[in-house]
């Protein structure tokens, strides 16, 4: 069709470069496979091959990412903002309690809210899919 634009790399550098903030903290996490945030050990209910991340530590990783860049977020708060967001491109995680483990000590509740996601591969996937074509490196997902 003569009104499609053709996918090319430059178009892809293009969006990359339009991302609202959040878009590219989710790029990026997902560029390093969430290297960056601690992940909690699965627990009950959980598929194997799914991840769990404590919402404190997304929250931290998503505001220190907003502090780096001088993005001022016009949000109440950090977890509304984070999981009407994660939501939106990531239909499918979950958010759950989960036991704290063993050795975060610094959070004080016993139970504190999760973030459960599928394999990196198809969050991946389902990013590039927004975007029509892939940003990453390692893109066998495909």
């Amino acid at each position: 069709s003569v009104r499609r634009v053709p996918a090319t790399e430059a178009l892809l550098q293009q969006k990359l470069r339009s991302m609202n903030p959040f878009e590219t903290w989710v790029y990026e996490i997902l560029t390093e496979d969430f290297e960056s945030i601690p992940r909690v050990p699965n627990t009950r209910n959980t598929a194997p091959e799914w991840s769990t991340y404590l919402m404190a530590d997304m929250q931290t990783s998503l505001l220190q990412f907003y502090r780096t860049t001088g993005f001022r977020p016009g949000f109440a708060t950090v977890g509304q903002h984070m999981g009407r967001q994660l939501k939106k491109i990531f239909p499918n995680i979950r958010l759950r309690k989960v036991d704290r483990p063993e050795e975060r000590r610094d959070i004080d509740s016993l139970r504190p809210w999760a973030y459960t996601f599928p394999p990196v591969s198809e969050l991946k996937q389902r990013f590039s899919e927004l975007l029509g074509s892939s940003p990453f490196q390692d893109d066998d997902y495909i």
